[in-house]
C-alpha cells in the first residue's frame, strides 16, 4: 500500500480555471490545472501521483525533495489560514 504524505484535492475542475491561482501549487500546478485530475498526491519518497477518476497513477520523472514538499505543504495550508508545526503536522 502506498502511503501518501500530502494530497491536494481538486473539488471542481472549473476551480482550477475560474480565477483560482494554481501557481500556489508550485511544481504541482500543471496537474491542478488539468480538468481531468481530481486528486494530486505526494508520497514520502517524493513521487507524485494523480487521479483522473480511474485510480492514482504516478507522474513519471517528477520527484519532490522533502524540504520542497514541506515548504509546498506549508504554503498550501497557509492559503487556508492554517499553519503547520510540530504539534500540527
Amino acid at each position: 500500500m502506498t502511503e501518501f504524505v500530502a494530497r491536494a484535492e481538486v473539488r471542481s475542475p472549473a476551480a482550477a480555471h475560474d480565477g483560482f491561482d494554481a501557481s500556489v501549487f508550485g511544481v504541482l500546478a500543471p496537474w491542478v490545472r488539468d480538468h481531468e485530475v481530481t486528486d494530486v498526491f505526494v508520497n514520502p519518497s517524493g513521487t507524485v501521483w494523480v487521479d483522473r477518476g480511474a485510480g492514482a497513477q504516478p507522474v513519471d520523472g517528477l520527484m519532490i525533495p522533502a524540504a520542497e514538499a514541506r515548504e509546498l505543504a506549508t504554503r498550501l495550508i497557509a492559503v487556508g489560514d492554517r499553519h503547520v508545526d510540530e504539534s500540527k503536522p
